[in-house]
């Protein structure tokens, strides 16, 4: 059974410390510490992708506080229940408090 270490563009832009300490741990052969650090992840990223595009992780750049939500056309803002599930996955990896 192998289980790999996935990183996005979107998740090493706005968590850039987590996803260089997993790949820190996975390159140092620590797979254990860089699963542990993936499977808190993995959520966030199911969240972020729930529509399409680029929205839902700005929605999660506004909750982290260093951006607005702002989308040009074609895009639109992610809508409450998305929001609601970046939020909650923001706190399983523990980026924000419940």
């Amino acid at each position: 059974h192998t289980r790999y270490i996935s990183v996005t563009g979107v998740q090493t832009c706005a968590l850039p410390i987590f996803s260089a300490e997993r790949m820190a741990k996975a390159l140092a052969g620590d797979m254990q510490g860089a699963l542990h650090l993936q499977d808190k992840l993995v959520p966030l990223d199911q969240a972020i992708f729930i529509e399409p595009a680029l929205a839902g992780a700005k929605c999660g750049l506004k909750i982290l506080g260093r951006m607005n939500d702002e989308v040009r056309l074609p895009l639109v803002n992610v809508t409450a229940s998305t929001t609601a599930s970046i939020r909650a996955a923001m706190v399983h990896a523990g980026l924000i408090n419940g």
